[in-house]
């Protein structure tokens, strides 16, 4: 399965909720993904959590966030690597950015996941209902793409 990562950063560190998914898409063909001032030198760190290849850009596009701008690269990154499924960090960003990038690709797309399970090509998600009393498993019915967001501090 080839996955795509995006990853947010600040302060010239890749954040703790973006390492979550590098470590919960290890083992696969994995690309990560940085927009954003200093995404270049953040970049080369992430070799070391899986990341067979990284997309980063610094253009003075991207020192601000705008939803059509980040939209527009992020969704020139997808057609070109075509993954079988996109992971990012719930964060206001990307609840913004990502149905945005799903409806331009026609992609599947899930937030406020909880739980993640990747096994080969078999993939377990699960997201809570009603106020966290019971949680309902994602099943994506399309073969399409796949555009899953998860809470932060929710994997191991």
């Amino acid at each position: 399965m080839k996955i795509l990562v995006f990853c947010e950063h600040t302060d010239g560190k890749v954040k703790k909720s973006s390492l979550e998914l590098m470590g919960a898409a290890s083992g696969s063909n994995l690309v990560a993904v940085l927009l954003g001032a200093g995404a270049k030198s953040v970049a080369a760190s992430l070799g070391s959590y899986g990341a067979k290849k990284v997309y980063s850009s610094e253009t003075s596009a991207f020192t601000n966030y705008n939803s059509e701008v980040f939209a527009s690269a992020l969704s020139e990154v997808l057609k070109k690597e075509t993954p079988d499924l996109v992971l990012a960090s719930g964060s206001s960003l990307a609840r913004d950015l990502f149905p945005r990038v799903a409806a331009r690709l026609d992609a599947s797309f899930v937030a406020d996941c909880s739980e993640l399970s990747i096994q080969g090509e078999s993939l377990n998600i699960a997201k809570p209902l009603y106020s966290g009393k019971c949680s309902a498993k994602v099943n994506f019915v399309s073969a399409g793409m796949k555009i899953v967001l998860m809470r932060p501090n929710q994997l191991p």
